[in-house]
């Protein structure tokens, strides 16, 4: 009754706008799957262009911060508790 194939699917079938309903533009199934899938990858490409130039741009402001941020001076407690987990004595007591 109703056939569903490649060739006489009725809704991909596009025509153009003029009065002569013969004289519409005719679009294939292959042409309609390489028009998406063209698309697609206009898509992924653009986006992964966008993502690499926000991580080039994010590791430049973070070297241009790193320039001409001021060194904080670093206070030591005098806790034996601070002063146990500081740097490489924390790593020594930890494997000792």
């Amino acid at each position: 009754m109703f056939d569903y194939g490649f060739q006489s699917a009725p809704f991909l079938i596009i025509k153009s706008a003029s009065s002569d309903a013969d004289n519409g533009a005719h679009i294939t199934l292959s042409e309609l799957l390489f028009g998406g899938v063209e698309f697609m990858l206009f898509g992924m490409g653009f986006v992964f262009l966008f993502l690499v130039l926000l991580v080039l741009m994010t590791r430049v402001m973070s070297w241009v911060i790193a320039q001409f941020a001021v060194p904080t001076p670093v206070v030591q407690s005098s806790s034996p508790l601070a002063r146990l987990f500081d740097g490489a004595e924390a790593v020594t007591s930890l494997y000792a």
